[in-house]
């Protein structure tokens, strides 16, 4: 029996029950959770590994932390998580396990 304190996050993909792009998560085990339609899989088919997206610009020209009222982000919470925005796009920082950034959603 798996237990899903042993698995790791992967990453988002499409659900192919509701429908949604990138709601389910899943993770290395093989299970998966859909949460937009908040459905539990045992098995995930086809298993991407993240949906991360790497920049190779320095980090410093992805926006300036500011708050980002309509996901009630405060400005002293972006400076802290290093969530920068700019005019029309949000980043959000991603680090691997040793808390190396490895780029911005």
């Amino acid at each position: 029996m798996r237990t899903m304190e042993s698995s790791e996050f992967l990453g988002h993909q499409g659900c192919d029950k509701c429908g949604s792009s990138d709601a389910l998560a899943t993770y290395s085990d093989g299970h998966g959770y859909c949460f937009n339609c908040q459905t539990h899989f045992k098995e995930v088919d086809n298993v991407e590994a993240t949906n991360v997206v790497t920049y190779t610009k320095p980090v410093e020209l992805y926006g300036t932390p500011m708050a980002i009222t309509d996901r009630r982000i405060s400005l002293d919470t972006a400076k802290r998580y290093g969530v920068t925005s700019d005019d029309c796009k949000q980043y959000y920082p991603y680090y691997d396990q040793d808390g190396k950034l490895n780029g911005y959603r």
